[in-house]
This record gives structure tokens, C-alpha cells and sequence, in this order.
């Protein structure tokens, strides 16, 4: 996202996909073989926001930083996460994004060759397709925004984007990627356990400070069983846990059984 130099690290886009970030990040650590999310913008603003220059405006924040070691990739991560859900703007939502990613190879050496990430909870311009991470769709958008009148480029960035690689390289950065319930309902989450890290602790932080279940003992019960713990309450540094997805932590506020740091006994 291209923020205003002058706002405060982390004070960007507070929406949904926030909240729901580090459940997006543990649904991609089970599914993408070799992923690792490595920091979030709540904790680590500064770790995702980059000021262009000394003498410009304008700054880079992303939602997510990860890193990808797969054959033929060793590199970071930078994610945008919206978690909507339905698609309401979500199609303008990634057109920013495509502008953040621009200035960031243009400007940006060291995250160029890095890869760039749009996850949302809920699928968009279906009559668009594939055609959304091409290089011709990216480069009339961006060519759109360029000609706006309130637009985030300086005279001239669009072209010197042209001649970079004449956005196809852009193009094979970028992935979309629709993460909804139902799906990570199927594939449930992997989370990496930290130092000092116990089980109710880790999900309450997953779940944004509340855990939707009526009662936390199945769930123990559930991971114990999946990842062969003969005592939930030790666990491994670094070891991978896999975890059940429940649902998002914004829907049914406020109803009996819902679980908060508090609330354990």
C-alpha cells in the first residue's frame, strides 16, 4: 500500500485483513511447502514500510513478511491480506496493491526481486481470471493509475516500470490467491512454535484475542491427537504444529463461548 510519509508506522488500512492476517500466514505455511510468514505489521511496522527516499512522500507498507525456499526460489515474501467477506472493492483493493508493488521494484533494489502476494478471504473479478497476475492486464491498470489525477506516480515512473521488463517480470512476482473458510477449513493451519510458546497462548494470539469455541478442552484434544503430543502443555521450539481452522475471529462477537486471554482457567 503507498501511505503518506508523515503517517505513523502501522497506522495503515486498519480493515479486516489485518485482523485476520496471521490466520492467512498459518494457512500458507500449511499449503505452500517452504514458506514461513517471519513478521506482521501490528508487531513489526517497521520491518514493512519502506520510504522510497529522503525526499519523497511517499512510503511502501505490506501486511506480511515471509520467506519462500522452494527449488529454484530463496527469497522474501511480501503480502497484502484483505479479509472481506464478500468482494465489495477488493478489484480496487488490488489495482493499490499493483501500484505498491511497481514502486517497489522501481524504487525498492533490494525487494525487487522478491515476490509480492495479494490473499483475501473472499474470490473477486471472477470474469477476469488468470488474467489478473498477466503482464498486459498489470500494465493497462497501472497505465490507468498513472494517468489519474490524484495518482501515487511522479512523472515519468511508468515509463522507466516499461522498460524494466516490460511488466512481465512484475507479472511472474505476483500471486492471488483466495483463501476462504471453507478452504482453510479443508486444509487447516501449520504454525511454527516459538520460544516460551504454550498452546493456549499461541491460538488465542492466532485468533486476534478471542477463540470461537465452546469449550477449549476438544480442541486440545483434537491437536494433542494430530500432531502425536503426549503432553500438550510442552511443546518443541520450531516445531510444526498442525491446527485446526475454526473460524474467523470477527464473526459472532460477543456470543456465550467465545474464549479470551482471560477466560482460561
Amino acid at each position: 500500500m503507498v501511505v503518506s510519509k508523515n503517517s505513523k508506522p502501522g497506522e495503515v488500512n486498519p480493515e479486516k485483513g489485518r485482523k485476520r492476517a496471521k490466520l492467512f500466514a498459518a494457512c500458507l505455511q500449511k499449503i505452500i511447502a517452504g514458506f514461513t510468514a517471519e513478521y506482521f505489521v501490528e508487531k513489526h511496522p517497521e520491518k514493512l514500510r519502506f520510504d522510497i527516499a529522503s525526499d519523497d512522500e511517499r512510503a511502501l507498507t505490506f501486511d506480511i513478511q515471509g520467506r519462500l525456499v522452494q527449488p529454484g526460489y530463496d527469497g522474501d515474501i511480501w503480502i497484502e491480506s484483505k479479509g472481506y467477506d464478500k468482494s465489495l472493492d477488493l478489484l480496487e483493493h488490488y489495482r493499490e496493491f499493483l501500484k505498491t508493488v511497481a514502486l517497489a521494484r522501481l524504487r525498492v533494489d533490494r525487494i525487487s526481486k522478491d515476490q509480492f502476494w495479494f490473499v483475501s478471504s473472499a474470490p473477486f473479478a471472477c470474469n477476469v481470471g488468470s488474467q489478473l497476475t498477466s503482464a498486459q492486464w498489470i500494465r493497462e491498470s497501472l497505465l490507468k493509475s498513472s494517468q489519474e489525477e490524484k495518482t501515487n506516480f511522479f512523472p515519468g515512473e511508468f515509463d522507466a516500470l516499461e522498460k524494466q521488463t516490460g511488466f512481465v517480470g512484475m507479472a511472474n512476482s505476483i500471486k492471488v490467491m483466495f483463501l476462504t473458510a471453507p478452504l482453510m477449513r479443508a486444509t487447516g493451519l501449520a504454525y511454527f512454535v516459538k520460544q516460551n510458546d504454550n498452546l493456549w497462548d499461541l491460538t488465542v494470539d492466532l485468533y486476534g484475542g478471542e477463540f470461537l469455541l465452546p469449550d477449549y478442552a476438544p480442541y486440545v484434544q483434537r491437536v494433542a491427537a494430530e500432531n502425536r503430543l503426549s503432553d500438550p502443555d510442552f511443546l518443541q521450539v520450531n516445531q510444526m504444529l498442525n491446527l485446526p481452522f475454526v473460524d474467523w475471529p470477527d464473526q459472532d462477537e460477543g456470543q456465550d463461548g467465545v474464549l479470551n486471554s482471560t477466560a482460561a482457567s
